[in-house]
């Protein structure tokens, strides 16, 4: 069968399906002549635009009223086709949800790798974060004690002084006694 070329290009799509939904009412009203023309004519404009489900279907129908009609040669050929063909729409369907489900699985090892960079970016940067803290309380504590030391250094030497006015007052006194026992 010829297809003419009117019926090529993006609109053979639309016309597959037409002509097929034709051979499927005709088919459903028992008129299986007319079915077989219009299922044909869908099938062949499927086939040639690669709507392999319609193809599909076609057959399936194709088959059924060849059968109803006791053309079994024609019967059989549609039947091998439709068996074919839904084994193939089946495989590519099973590979589709396959590369489907290596895709999301891929997709999700990335999110999780991703994640656990971030996490580990995090942990690091809070460790740093305590490092400078810890060298922050560290100088902090090293300049209060040497504050502490030097008050107490300069407390100290406060007494020393205090003690050497209160060893030369009583050194004093104790002359003044003296000179004036003396006396």
């Amino acid at each position: 069968r010829q297809i003419d070329d009117q019926y090529k290009g993006p609109k053979s799509i639309l016309f597959a399906r037409s002509y097929s939904n034709l051979g499927y009412i005709y088919f459903n009203k028992k008129n299986y002549n007319e079915a077989i023309k219009y299922l044909e004519m869908g099938y062949d404009l499927a086939e040639e635009s690669g709507q392999l489900k319609l193809v599909r279907n076609n057959a399936e129908k194709l088959s059924l009223a060849y059968e109803k009609l006791y053309q079994t040669d024609s019967a059989l050929k549609y039947s091998r086709i439709y068996k074919v063909i839904s084994d193939s729409v089946l495989n590519k369907d099973i590979i589709k949800k396959i590369a489907k489900v290596e895709l999301q699985n891929e997709f999700d090892q990335r999110l999780k790798e991703k994640e656990l960079e971030q996490t580990r970016k995090d942990a690091l940067q809070k460790r740093k974060e305590l490092i400078y803290i810890m060298i922050a309380a560290g100088f902090f504590l090293a300049l209060l004690v040497f504050v502490l030391l030097y008050l107490l250094l300069k407390n100290k030497v406060t007494r020393v002084e205090l003690s050497e006015k209160n060893l030369k007052l009583e050194k004093d006194t104790l002359k003044k006694e003296l000179e004036y026992k003396n006396k």
